[in-house]
C-alpha cells in the first residue's frame, strides 16, 4: 500500500480516504478500474461508471 503524506490533510482524513479506496478496489491491485466500480456500485448504470472512469 502506498503511504500518503500531506501537510494539507490531517492523518485521520487520509486514513478515511485510504479505507474507502480499499473498499472500492475490489481486486486489490491498487487501481480502481471499471470492474471495481461495477462491483462496488451494483445498482448504477454502466454508462455512469464509464463517465466516472473518463473523468478520472
Amino acid at each position: 500500500m502506498c503511504i500518503i503524506r500531506s501537510s494539507v490533510l490531517p492523518a485521520r482524513t487520509i486514513s478515511y480516504f485510504l479505507l474507502a479506496f480499499e473498499i472500492v478496489d475490489v481486486d486489490h491491485d491498487n487501481k480502481i478500474n471499471h470492474e471495481d466500480l461495477k462491483t462496488s456500485y451494483t445498482d448504477s448504470e454502466d454508462n455512469v461508471i464509464r463517465t466516472m472512469m473518463k473523468m478520472a
